[in-house]
């Protein structure tokens, strides 16, 4: 039997998140203390003592989240669970990478930081935002979107389980629907619209860093998020 890992995305963060495992691990602490030295900020202050609004904004969530998985990974190793295939859903790809051994952890970090800036900046706080439609299939999502505007199914997470971003203005449109309606809506834990093409100035200015950011063949299989297939090739991946 093989195993494979998988690490969350934006929206699964909340203060405290890691502290038990932090206070049990010096392994754990360590990659805290990296993480904190790379960037110049306190990653373990804000993963545990921030409050949910400040953990939420991007440029907090994504180093703090991608620390914490990355530190809960180097755990898991040390207890000698196994790992044969790693995989991760937006920002956890990245602690996926560092999994398959297909990336430095510095060179990740790194990035992420350039990561949530870029994406931050494409759409300021408060201007943006997610939320997640349930009971529904992708063609009523699509067609809401299409009525309402400034909104597009962003995430199909499984059936009956699609994510939808855009301006605050619309997700606040979604969820007015959502009553009006009678089906279930929340919004996502998360400051930004990912994954629509209101990121498209963030992937414009990414695109570059991405160029030289140093990736080697995974030793683990690597499972995309863009098309699901399990692949080892560096120019796929980048």
């Amino acid at each position: 039997m093989k195993t494979a890992v998988m690490f969350s995305g934006q929206g699964a963060q909340h203060p405290g998140m890691m502290r038990d495992i932090f206070e049990q691990y010096p392994t754990a602490r360590g990659i805290f203390d990296k993480g904190s030295a790379l960037l110049g900020k306190d990653i373990y202050e804000l993963s545990m003592n921030a409050t949910q609004e400040e953990l939420d904004r991007t440029e907090n969530t994504q180093p703090c989240l991608l620390t914490c998985e990355l530190a809960a990974f180097h755990v898991y190793q040390e207890l000698g669970l196994p790992c044969d295939a790693s995989l991760g859903f937006s920002l956890g790809e990245w602690t996926a990478l560092a999994a398959a051994e297909a990336a430095d952890e510095p060179d990740i970090i790194a990035f992420i930081a350039k990561r949530a800036a870029a994406m931050q900046r494409a759409v300021p706080a408060g201007e943006g935002g997610m939320a997640a439609i349930l009971g529904k299939d992708a063609q009523f999502v699509t067609e809401l979107c299409q009525s309402i505007g400034d909104v597009y199914p962003s995430n199909y997470n499984c059936p009956g389980n699609i994510t939808v971003s855009g301006t605050a203005c619309a997700i606040d449109k979604v969820l007015e629907e959502a009553a009006v309606q009678e089906f279930m809506a929340s919004k996502v834990a998360i400051s930004i619209p990912s994954h629509c093409p209101l990121m498209l100035p963030a992937a414009e200015e990414l695109h570059q860093a991405i160029q030289g950011l140093a990736l080697r063949e995974p030793q683990k299989q690597f499972v995309m998020n863009a098309t699901g297939i399990s692949t080892r090739d560096i120019h796929i991946i980048r």
